[in-house]
């Protein structure tokens, strides 16, 4: 279809377009005299007004000629204007429409985050992302949004360089239920709130409680939400969070609960309430590579950096100053059968625990099946946190240490509680850690593997003690095998046990454990009565 040069008036808004047949008009905004949504316009007589907001035959949006009835070019009237329902013939099209912006539907960017006052423009974003799959809200731009942005559908959507703020607290701002192969990408979401409003309401920014897949969120900032940024609290599958930049977030930064495959990728997280990043539930195969972390678990709520409570991999993530823990594996507390397996740990750095005290630690596991940690260093900067930590009410399967370091820490591997059928320590550098080994139980252990290690200004190689034991007089360690270790302290001894902890074998070979001992030396001292059992009499 051709149609003839723009018309050389320039209208100050889209009501005042003329029913002219193959004339292209211009006009400076959408609503008048804004100067934002303005473009170029033709009239076309047959057009089904019952394709109102949808796109024309020229590929550009249809608004209804009707539908200008009941809008006098001002935002209090759009409402009625977006709303509008009918039949008949007449529309005018926008022309050269690639992707749709909602400037285009009269969405109004005049959001103030001082007075926290604007125009609601969550109808806007409604129509043109339930109309369009892909869409734009991009430019330097503030809007508020009120209501919840509910596409149903598959949809991709970029906002870079705009801001949207929501200021309702009891809905998300974004709820994606229906909208399996949805893409958000780029944009800053926020609700805009102070730290004393967080406890008051429960609004996540990007919610889902129905069961959804393929989902995408890229370069997506968050900030100040009443509670979660990211939420998928159902089951869900390949949930993809990647370069998303997420900050002081009530509750967790990314919680997706029962997920099946999904990932959270070079993402940067900054004083998250609790978990910064929570794979919880039933959640298997998850994936939280390269992502920076730091302060999860602020205002007072206990958080870690991490959580898995299934299988998954931790990979190069920096986390520092986490209130509870660096990374946790934990079993999931609605189904006590359901205990991570097959978790690995890899090549991450974790500084800094800020509670002491309690059950804390850089990596922590509590009821696991096995766990592989590989390469990961731990500085614990305030002496009183663990690196490692093996504890519950359930004996833990088979945890495994290879390669790092640790710094500072109270122990570098505190096992207790329950205790742990296999653990093996192997390759790892420690310096200023109290213990190498502490293990306070009210169970057993199997089997403690060392091999290979080196510690400096190490108090104990092994400090072996009970707690308060329920079932039976004495904990008992099965066995510790250690080789080629070379763990030298100030004032050590190599074990350090009470009277009720039993060894049933002790088997060194070429270790090296204080300045004044030779290569196969091991001193061993009780708290009082000295106690042998088995291979332990041998030595």
């Amino acid at each position: 279809m051709e149609h003839s040069n723009t018309s050389v008036e320039i209208l100050s808004g889209i009501r005042h377009l003329k029913k002219i047949s193959n004339l292209i008009q211009t006009t400076s905004s959408f609503h008048d005299d804004t100067g934002l949504g303005g473009g170029k316009f033709i009239w076309i007589q047959y057009a089904d007004q019952s394709q109102h907001l949808k796109r024309g035959a020229n590929g550009g949006i249809l608004y209804s000629d009707s539908a200008f009835d009941l809008y006098d070019g001002t935002p209090e009237t759009i409402e009625h204007f977006l709303d509008w329902k009918g039949s008949g013939f007449g529309c005018f099209e926008r022309l050269d429409i690639d992707v749709p912006h909602v400037l285009m539907f009269g969405a109004v960017p005049d959001y103030d985050s001082v007075s926290r006052k604007g125009t609601d423009n969550a109808l806007a974003f409604n129509k043109m992302l339930q109309h369009f799959s892909i869409c734009d809200f991009g430019g330097n731009y503030n809007f508020l949004i009120n209501d919840s942005i509910r596409p149903n559908k598959k949809f991709s959507l970029n906002g870079k360089g705009a801001t949207l703020c929501q200021r309702n607290r009891f809905k998300p701002l974004f709820d994606l239920n229906g909208c399996s192969g949805a893409t958000l990408i780029q944009g800053c979401y926020t609700n805009d709130a102070k730290i004393d409003e967080y406890k008051l309401d429960n609004a996540r920014l990007i919610y889902a409680d129905q069961h959804v897949s393929d989902i995408t969120i890229d370069k997506v900032i968050v900030r100040d939400t009443f509670q979660q940024g990211i939420n998928f609290d159902h089951s869900s599958e390949r949930i993809k969070i990647l370069s998303c930049h997420i900050e002081r977030t009530a509750r967790d930064g990314v919680f997706l609960l029962n997920s099946v495959d999904s990932c959270v990728l070079c993402s940067m997280f900054i004083n998250t309430g609790d978990d910064a990043i929570a794979f919880a539930g039933e959640s298997f195969r998850a994936v939280a590579s390269y992502n920076t972390i730091k302060g999860a678990g602020s205002y007072n709520l206990g958080g870690s950096g991490i959580r898995f409570n299934r299988s998954g991999t931790a990979l190069s993530n920096v986390i520092e100053n986490s209130d509870l823990f660096g990374i946790i594996a934990a079993e999931n507390s609605a189904n006590m059968l359901a205990r991570p397996e097959d978790l690995l740990i890899i090549g991450n750095t974790i500084k800094g625990i800020n509670k002491i005290n309690t059950v804390t630690a850089a990596i922590g596991f509590k009821n696991v099946i096995s766990v592989d940690c590989v390469d990961n260093d731990i500085e614990i900067l305030n002496e009183g946190a663990h690196a490692y930590r093996i504890y519950g009410d359930v004996k833990s399967g088979v945890v495994t240490i290879s390669g790092g370091g640790v710094k500072n820490a109270k122990s570098v591997l505190y096992i207790r509680d329950a205790g742990v059928a296999k653990v093996s320590v192997s390759n790892l550098t420690s310096f200023d850690s109290s213990d190498f080994i502490l293990a306070e139980l009210d169970g057993n252990i199997d089997l403690i593997e060392l091999e290979g290690n080196v510690s400096g200004n190490t108090k104990n190689a092994c400090y072996l003690r009970t707690i308060e034991v329920k079932s039976q007089k004495e904990a008992l360690i099965t066995a510790i095998v250690t080789k080629n270790n070379s763990i030298i302290g100030v004032c050590a001894p190599e074990f350090l046990l009470d009277d009720n902890v039993v060894i049933k074998i002790l088997q060194s070979t070429n270790d090296h454990w204080t300045t004044d001992k030779n290569e196969d030396g091991v001193k061993i001292i009780r708290k009082s009565k000295f106690y042998t059992e088995g291979d332990l009499a041998q030595l």
